[in-house]
Formats: structure tokens, C-alpha cells, sequence
């Protein structure tokens, strides 16, 4: 046989060999490896989840999955760094752990109402809501199925102005475009309520208020159809980041007696400061107030799984405050059990926290 018809034989035969062995890879990397899964949509989570159950190797063990928030923000690094932690050791804590996208506090609370999720992170006010059944969940009725499981980072309210803005202080925004964003964003709802209530402002105070989404924001305030842009979020929030690279701003405090006053007797808001040099042009420390972020789960979830995954993130603390900023100055425990008389803790949560006293 002729030497080139032998060697094009065999490059032929490499290749073809060659390309069931990268399918076989694929197809198993496929099977082992568990991207995102985006809950902000309205299909059905379950089928997501089973699908994604196929892809762990060991059957066997228990899956649970963390809802997060959007990729910008700080729940879902949390939630996926806890889920490295439990995925690294799940021969030994025979579990599973995958993040998922949400669109935040008030979807994760209803996934963990409906039992589509065991576990999600929220506000500590709107779960206080979902617990009493008011405000954006009075129509729910109260929910005594959910469970505390550790608290996690402060939420500061942000209020961010262009630099060369007339507005220095809280007074100034009466008068000017607010944007609370998109239909009057679920998480900034109950403490500006709260900021109006006191301030006997209304929506006639302001110029025009905008529901521009998160995402939106920093251009349209950048681009002045907006004046002010309100957000509450973990420090640091990518969308802050954004802006302040999109244009010069400034960052509000809030100082105001009145409402600290409300703020420190309420329980459930707290003050809170936002670190300077975070943001450009932000230099100097912000005083502001906002609420805690809590991981939350239900009744259903077992002590087991609760108690493996409440000792993996107290005792990584550590290492989650080393690459979370927003952890870095959180006591988790004392913390955690400083917010029983917003949500009780999970049975299993509070076996190992007895534990550990």
C-alpha cells in the first residue's frame, strides 16, 4: 500500500478515536460538574433540579441547593462558596451542594414557602414579613415553617448622587428624580417606607420617581434621567462599582436622629457603615443603615443536614471572611443568635450552637 494512502488511513483512524474520547470527556465532565441554575425565571424549579441531581456522581447523597440573588450582588458568592465547602468534603458529609441564581429575597422566600428550595438566602425584614405575614406577604399569611440558620453580612442602604449634585444630605432629595427601582424594587421597599414614614415624606415630595432595574441604574443616573439611585447590598455590590466608574458620585449618610432612633429599637434594621475606598471616589467612611442578611431554611430540611451545614459555615468562617468582603467583620454565632426573635432557629442549627458554646 502506497506510504501517503497508509498515512492518511491513519490520521483518519487518530481522529476518529480522538473525537469519541473528547465526547466521552464532555460527557462526563457533564455529569460531574453542576453549573448555576437561574431561578429567576418561571419555569418549574423541581424538573431543574432533578436534571441536575443526574449530573452528581454519588446518588447517595443528599442534594440540597442554596438560593442565592443575582450574579452582582454578594448572595450568590456566598451561597457558591458554601457550596464549594460542602462539595469538597461530600464523601464525608455524604451531601451535595449547588448555588442558584434568583432574583432575590422576596423570590427566595416564596421558593422556600412553595418547598421548592431547602435553603435561600433573605433581608432580615422581608423574612420577618414572610414569618408575620405582612406587608408584601400579607395576602400569604404568616409562614411558621421557615428556620433561621446563620446570619450572615450587614446590607447597607445606598444612596448614591453624581458628584457635582446639589444633594449633600438626606433633606435634599426632596424635590429631585429618585429612582427606588423596578416596580418599587422589593428590597429597598420596607426601610425607605420606613425613611418616608418619619420625614412625612410622600411620592409627591420628589420630582418623579423611576423604576429603572438594578442593572439600569448606573447609566441612568450617570446620564441624568435619574437623580438619585437607592439600593440596598452587600459591600461590595458590582452595580456601586459600576457607577462609580461609569461617573463621579457621591454616597449619602444617614445621620438623621430621628431615624437611628426608630432604627435601634426597631430589631429587625440596623446601622451600619460602609467601609471608604470601596467605591471610587468614595474615600472616607459612609454612615447609612440597612438590615442583615440571613440564611434561611423550613421545617422540612432534616437536623442533619441543617447541623452539617451550619458546623461547615462557622467553622470555614475563616476562610469565607478571606474572600467574601461583606463577612469580614461578622461575628456569625452571636450574631445568629441575636435574630431568634425575628425567625426561630432550625433544630439543627441550635444543636450545634449549644454545642459550641
Amino acid at each position: 500500500m502506497p506510504t501517503k494512502r497508509i498515512a492518511f488511513l491513519t490520521l483518519i483512524f487518530v481522529s476518529v478515536i480522538g473525537y469519541k474520547i473528547a465526547v466521552c470527556d464532555d460527557q462526563k465532565s457533564a455529569e460531574q460538574n453542576v453549573a448555576p441554575q437561574d431561578v429567576t425565571k418561571t419555569a418549574p424549579l423541581a424538573q431543574s433540579l432533578q436534571n441536575n441531581h443526574r449530573r452528581f456522581p454519588d446518588d447517595n447523597n443528599t442534594l440540597i441547593d442554596i438560593s442565592t440573588a443575582l450574579a452582582q450582588g454578594v448572595y450568590y458568592p456566598i451561597g457558591s462558596n458554601i457550596c464549594r465547602l460542602i462539595n469538597h468534603n461530600r464523601n464525608k458529609l455524604h451531601m451535595d451542594c449547588r448555588a442558584l441564581l434568583s432574583a432575590g429575597s422576596f423570590r427566595n422566600l416564596q421558593l422556600l414557602s412553595s418547598g421548592e428550595v431547602s435553603f435561600a438566602i433573605a433581608q432580615s425584614d422581608l423574612t420577618r414579613d414572610a414569618v408575620l405575614g405582612s406587608g408584601l406577604f400579607a395576602k400569604l399569611g404568616p409562614n411558621n415553617k421557615l428556620k433561621l440558620v446563620a446570619a450572615l453580612h450587614e446590607e447597607p442602604l445606598v444612596i448614591v448622587v453624581r458628584a457635582e449634585s446639589e444633594i449633600k444630605s438626606l433633606d435634599d432629595l426632596a424635590g429631585k428624580v429618585v429612582n427606588l427601582g423596578e416596580n418599587i424594587s422589593t428590597n429597598v421597599k420596607n426601610l425607605t417606607d420606613l425613611i418616608f414614614k418619619i420625614k412625612g415624606w410622600s411620592n409627591t415630595t420628589f420630582k418623579r420617581i423611576t423604576n429603572f432595574n438594578v442593572e439600569e441604574q448606573p447609566e441612568a443616573l450617570c446620564n441624568k434621567y435619574t437623580d438619585v439611585m437607592l439600593l440596598i447590598a452587600g459591600t461590595p455590590n458590582k452595580i456601586v462599582q459600576k457607577v462609580a466608574r461609569l461617573c463621579e458620585v457621591r454616597i449619602i449618610e444617614i445621620t438623621d436622629p430621628a431615624i437611628l432612633g426608630v432604627i435601634e429599637n426597631d430589631g429587625v434594621f440596623i446601622k451600619t457603615t460602609i467601609p471608604g475606598g470601596v467605591y471610587l471616589g468614595v474615600p472616607k467612611d459612609i454612615e447609612t443603615v440597612g438590615v442583615k442578611a440571613v440564611l434561611l431554611t423550613t421545617d422540612a430540611t432534616s437536623e442533619d443536614s441543617v447541623y452539617k451545614i451550619t458546623k461547615t459555615i462557622v467553622e470555614n468562617s475563616t476562610y469565607l471572611k478571606m474572600i467574601i468582603q461583606a463577612l469580614a467583620n461578622i461575628e456569625i454565632v452571636s450574631s445568629t443568635l441575636s435574630m431568634q426573635n425575628i425567625v426561630p432557629l432550625h433544630e439543627g442549627s441550635m444543636k450545634f450552637y449549644n454545642e459550641n458554646r
